[in-house]
């Protein structure tokens, strides 16, 4: 398999590793957009390299209180970790926000498949 291959799990990106453990990452084919936060401020307790762990922490029971008062203004207070976590798509519900460190192993695999893309045209 090679990065940007489409696959029934998603496009492929690349491996990653988190307490060394390897992960292959894939990224949806679907998108949206919304606001990574509607509080201004640092979120406490996030890590660089583990996407799946920070996204259920901002939907989790840990924000619980204040999301329920925010979303009873129809509002998550993270709404791209809500539409991530939320996402059902190719027989997957494990789908989140990428860590700093997953978003530069994606930068990585657009830059191969650019390049890729560039040798196949000329």
């Amino acid at each position: 398999m090679q990065i940007g291959d489409s696959t029934p799990n998603g496009i492929y990106i690349g491996d990653h590793v988190i307490d060394g453990e390897t992960y292959e990452l894939y990224a949806s084919e679907w998108y949206g957009e919304a606001q990574w936060s509607l509080e201004f401020g640092e979120v406490g307790g996030l890590t660089k390299n583990d996407g799946y762990f920070n996204t259920q922490k901002l939907v989790g029971d840990e924000n619980k209180q204040m999301i329920d008062i925010m979303m009873n203004n129809g509002q998550h207070p993270y709404p791209a970790a809500y539409l991530c976590a939320s996402l059902r798509e190719l027989g997957h519900d494990d789908w989140y926000l990428p860590s700093e460190e997953e978003l530069a192993v994606m930068h990585e695999a657009y830059k191969i498949c650019m390049k890729r893309e560039k040798e196949l045209q000329s």
